[in-house]
């Protein structure tokens, strides 16, 4: 028998094996990739705005000197 099965034949054995949840495992793991997601997204959401608000104003105030400039 390969080494790397042992651990698994053991655990198998002491019925540590058949407490494994799969419902919760998934459910904790798609928690934890929605709350990743979110906050990456938050981040995003907050630069594409600020960075978006930054060209807006340089473009206005671009024309704001340019008609300054013909008065």
């Amino acid at each position: 028998m390969p080494m790397f099965y042992v651990p698994f034949v053991v655990a198998a054995s002491d019925g540590t094996a058949s407490s494994f949840d799969i419902s919760k495992v998934m459910t904790d793991a798609v928690t934890s990739v929605q709350g990743d997601l979110l906050k990456v997204l938050a981040i995003a959401v907050a630069a594409a705005a600020v960075i978006y608000g930054a060209v807006v104003g340089v473009r206005f105030g671009l024309k704001w000197l340019k008609s300054l400039g013909k008065a």
